[in-house]
């Protein structure tokens, strides 16, 4: 495959691959007996294996799960560093609260002429941090609300 092959349009399945798209769907989302899960191999057509890097492995499980629910899927490639409008997108919150955290220190930035660029790794880590205080949140209403009774 070449890059020019390559299609900005979303791809959606045809009502043809849909029953087949949810058993590789199913396949790629079963669980593991407790052990650590194997990694499925893609085969070449000359036989030559290799395990699935575990990046490509989520992605192409996420793929085929929407796909298989009829959604159309496309892949937004994210080039290091971003500019505060591809933070901003990446976290699902305004350019203003971007530039927010940047002047409190919460993400560090390289200062380019007039842009803000950020790192992927440090956005994807705000991100991760953010989910987690989240987490954190869901956790102490549920813990307080069994505590007065209300669950």
């Amino acid at each position: 495959m070449n890059y020019s092959d390559i299609k900005p349009e979303p791809i959606v399945a045809t009502s043809e691959e849909l029953a087949e798209l949810a058993l590789l769907s199913k396949l790629l989302n079963g669980s593991s007996n407790g052990s650590r899960p194997q990694l499925p191999r893609l085969v070449s057509p000359d036989g030559e294996e290799i395990e699935l890097p575990a990046s490509v492995f989520h992605l192409l499980r996420e793929q085929v799960y929407q796909l298989a629910r009829g959604n159309g899927v496309r892949t937004v490639i994210f080039h290091d560093p971003l500019t505060t409008w591809q933070a901003a997108a990446l976290l699902g919150s305004q350019v203003q609260y971007v530039n927010k955290l940047l002047d409190k220190g919460e993400i560090p930035f390289i200062q380019d002429g007039r842009l803000r660029l950020i790192r992927l790794s440090d956005a994807m880590a705000h991100k991760q941090k953010l989910s987690e205080l989240h987490r954190q949140g869901i956790e102490e209403l549920a813990r307080m609300s069994q505590e007065f009774g209300l669950y």
